[in-house]
Parts: structure tokens; C-alpha cells; sequence
């Protein structure tokens, strides 16, 4: 999803708009159970804290400038219940202490940061059309334009076509990423 489509989200939630998040929630809860379950083994305890954190962002709406921040705040939220709740239980591994120990705010932002970055290379990359794709992917994967050309059946200059053409695209589709970056640092 785009950066603007983002702000209009939360644009829409911070009004109170329910259909936002719901939304939100569809979009996040997999991912936030997941983090939770690095901190916790139990799913349902996992399912509880996430839902408990979103009843708690749906009170405080209004308060997001930005999808980063309201990813930020979602993230360590479920983080600081799932500490809470291993304090409370005093059933803390050495694995689980040792996670706690060595996590902090930063390391939560870098994932972040890397989660929303290959998300929009990915959303990008998907926009192009087959052929650059195709080329593209070789690319990247280390072949040289005349491997491509050799198993693609095309020319050199046809290789570099597509890739010029696909760089353009995805220099303008990610021209946006950088703001979030800097927006969530």
C-alpha cells in the first residue's frame, strides 16, 4: 500500500472511523501475533495481548501522525504487554530473558524500518511489467546481460531496456520510502 493510502488510513481512524480499523487490524494482526510470540509460547495468550492492544489504540485515535508511528506504537505495545505478562507469571527461560535483555526500542524501529522497505520493494517490483521483471530478477539474482540474453532469447540492448525502464519505475514508486525512513527514525 502506498504512503499516501497509509496516511489516508490512519487520517481515517484518527476520525473514528470503524471501517479504518478493522482494516488496521486485518492488516496487522498476523504480523503482531507473530512478534508476540517471540516473548510468549501460548497463542492464545498471544491472541489476547494483541487484541487488548488494539482495543487500546482505538482509544487513543487521534494521536498517529503517520503509519510508521502507528506501527511503532502497535509493536511495542504488544512488546511491553508480553513483558508484563512474563514478569507476572515469573515463568521467565533463559531464552526468553536473554531476548528481553538484548531488544531494545532500536532494534524494534530496524525491523520496522526493514519490514516496511521490502514490503514496498515488493508491492513495486510486483507493478512491473513480466518482461523487465523477468530480466530484472536474473539481474539481481547475478547473471551478466549476456547470460540474460543467452537464456532469455533477447538482445543485450533489449536487457538493458528493461532494466533502465524498470530502475525509472521503481525509482519513482519508491520515491516515497525515503520519508518513512526518515519519518520513523
Amino acid at each position: 500500500m502506498s504512503l499516501l493510502a497509509d496516511n489516508e488510513i490512519i487520517d481515517k481512524f484518527n476520525s473514528g472511523e470503524e471501517k479504518a480499523f478493522r482494516w488496521l487490524y486485518d492488516e496487522h494482526f498476523v504480523l503482531l501475533r507473530y512478534y508476540g510470540l517471540k516473548y510468549l509460547d501460548n497463542v492464545e495468550e498471544v491472541d489476547d495481548i494483541v487484541q487488548e492492544v488494539f482495543i487500546n489504540i482505538w482509544g487513543k485515535r487521534g494521536i498517529f501522525h503517520s503509519m510508521a508511528a502507528f506501527k511503532s506504537y502497535m509493536f511495542l505495545s504488544v512488546r511491553n504487554q508480553c513483558l508484563n505478562r512474563i514478569r507476572h507469571q515469573k515463568v521467565i527461560s533463559k531464552n526468553q530473558l536473554s531476548l528481553i535483555e538484548e531488544e531494545s526500542e532500536e532494534s524494534i524501529l530496524e525491523k520496522l524500518v526493514k519490514l516496511d522497505v521490502f514490503d514496498q520493494l515488493m508491492e513495486a517490483f510486483k507493478k512491473l511489467p513480466p518482461s523487465a521483471k523477468q530480466v530484472y530478477w536474473l539481474s539481481i539474482n547475478g547473471l551478466s546481460h549476456n547470460e540474460i540474453s543467452e537464456k532469455l532469447n533477447i538482445s543485450v540492448n533489449t536487457i538493458k531496456t528493461h532494466k533502465n525502464r524498470a530502475n525509472a519505475f521503481l525509482k519513482s514508486e519508491l520515491k516515497d520510502l525515503f520519508s518513512l525512513i526518515l519519518g520513523i527514525i
